[in-house]
């Protein structure tokens, strides 16, 4: 066997441990489970092969991963045939059939790799991969991180990655596996020009080789590599400023602005690109998508940005967030002494009681300590007729609410007066007593329903708790390469 390839793969192994491999059929990824085939012998490692069905090929793909169970099962070698549906995934999540099938490829992967207990993923990337990784990111109006490529290990949903042949060139791989007379399958869509990648690897490339000489790969591979050093040093900037300031609330990932706009232009990115991967590992945010970001969060633009995925950035209370946006809240029926549990991480409870006690929220101000990551009730007394039948709903359209010592107005004024975010303005809910409404969560009980000494007399609690440390997501956010 080739030691270079060998050798590349050995020095990521621990005796005795679980690895997958990505095992498509095809040359590359053939070699690289041929390598890990021999090396079991001298590690004692419990090798796993993944194959990855997209569901987009038809007989082909169900001919490949057939191929993948052949070869494994002669070999005696565990394999794992994932099948998934890339194309109602793109639909769904409206992405290019490319990102859907990437991101359910890694879900696959992460998914057994949670179910073995693996040490690591291994994929048989190499120098070419990288090269035209580069060049299609650079072509996509990639920034310092886009660029900087592939790396060698990374992780994604708690499963190490390792790529140990991004310094090996195609070539070589191939003339193992001709040396191997190891049989392997060809993917039809790879001469396919219509694809970016196969157009810049047969048309592009080769041009480029002719101008600049056929180092072109190797250059490009360097360049890619100082990228990630600059981008590894950028990151820990921005992770140090997270660690500092980040706070996980209703919103999701919030930073104070002042700070934020103190911060350096190469961190700023940074940080916006860690909060995104941080609330979603899946996501690969261009360019223009960190920068239109910055500039909503340096300007203080209220509408909030859709991100790719349905993650969602905006501006409130002086500082930018990122997060899902809280589903609207649906009607719900709840008895005195019941609790519901709200799409935005609250809870509303009903309870009795002896007396009026001591309200808190009066205008809707807890509302930002709870999207700025503290843990809050909001407590409001009401007085109910006996048996009264309570529910939890979402605002009505033109709604409006008469405040105890207050002005009765519509619903959305009083919400745009405290400062409600409109993504968070649907999961704010409204209790219900008899088909009358009785409190706005976060403002001062309904007049109607003044505690007066004639009739039942019941708690109302919105409560949020606080994550048990901030920043966790974003600690733990991983990138794919």
């Amino acid at each position: 066997m080739s030691a270079t390839l060998v050798n590349a793969v050995r020095m990521h192994l621990e005796p005795g441990g679980t690895y997958l491999a990505g095992f498509s059929g095809g040359a590359d990824s053939l070699a690289l489970l041929d390598v890990l085939d021999g090396l079991r012998g001298d590690t004692g490692i419990n090798l796993i092969a993944v194959h990855v069905d997209h569901g987009l090929r038809g007989g082909e793909s169900d001919a490949d991963a057939a191929f993948c169970e052949s070869f494994c099962r002669a070999r005696g070698i565990t394999c794992r045939v994932v099948r998934v549906d890339a194309a109602e995934f793109a639909r769904t999540h409206k992405l290019s059939l490319e990102d859907a099938a990437r991101r359910c490829r890694f879900r696959a992967f992460a998914s057994v790799g949670g179910g073995e207990h693996a040490a690591a993923l291994f994929l048989a990337h190499h120098a070419d991969d990288q090269a035209e990784t580069l060049l299609l990111r650079l072509f996509r109006g990639a920034g310092l991180r886009g660029i900087a490529g592939m790396k060698p290990v990374t992780a994604f949903h708690g499963l190490t990655i390792i790529r140990p042949w991004l310094s090996i060139r195609r070539a070589e791989i191939g003339e193992y596996i001709r040396e191997r007379g190891l049989p392997f399958r060809e993917d039809s869509t790879n001469d396919d020009r219509r694809f970016a990648r196969n157009w810049l690897r047969h048309e592009l490339l080769p041009r480029i080789n002719e101008q600049f000489g056929p180092d072109v790969t190797e250059r490009l591979c360097r360049l890619g590599d100082v990228a990630r050093g600059a981008e590894a040093f950028i990151e820990k900037a921005g992770r140090r400023f997270l660690d500092v300031h980040a706070m996980e609330g209703i919103l999701g990932t919030a930073v104070p602005l002042s700070e934020f706009e103190a911060l350096d232009l190469a961190v700023q990115r940074a940080a916006l690109d860690l909060i995104a991967r941080g609330v979603d590992e899946d996501i690969r945010l261009e360019y223009t998508t960190v920068e239109a970001v910055r500039a909503a969060f340096i300007e203080r633009r209220a509408p909030a940005v859709t991100l790719p995925g349905g993650l969602v950035c905006g501006v409130a209370w002086g500082h930018g967030f990122a997060g899902r946006p809280p589903a609207q809240v649906g009607r719900v029926g709840v008895n005195i002494g019941g609790v519901v549990s709200l799409p935005n991480g609250c809870e509303v409870r009903i309870e009795r009681a002896n007396g009026r006690g001591e309200p808190s929220g009066a205008d809707g101000e807890l509302w930002r300590a709870a999207a700025l990551g503290q843990s809050v009730a909001m407590v409001q007394y009401a007085e109910v007729a006996a048996g009264a039948a309570c529910a939890v709903r979402a605002r009505r359209e033109g709604e409006r609410y008469h405040p105890v010592n207050g002005r009765e107005k519509k619903v959305k004024d009083l919400l745009i007066a405290a400062g409600i975010p409109q993504v968070l303005k649907e999961s704010i809910p409204v209790i219900e007593v008899n088909g009358e409404t009785a409190w706005l969560a976060g403002w001062r009980v309904a007049d109607a329903f003044r505690v007066q000494g004639r009739g039942t007399i019941v708690k109302l609690v919105l409560s949020y708790k606080s994550l048990a440390s901030k920043s966790l997501a974003i600690r733990r956010a991983s990138d794919l390469g």
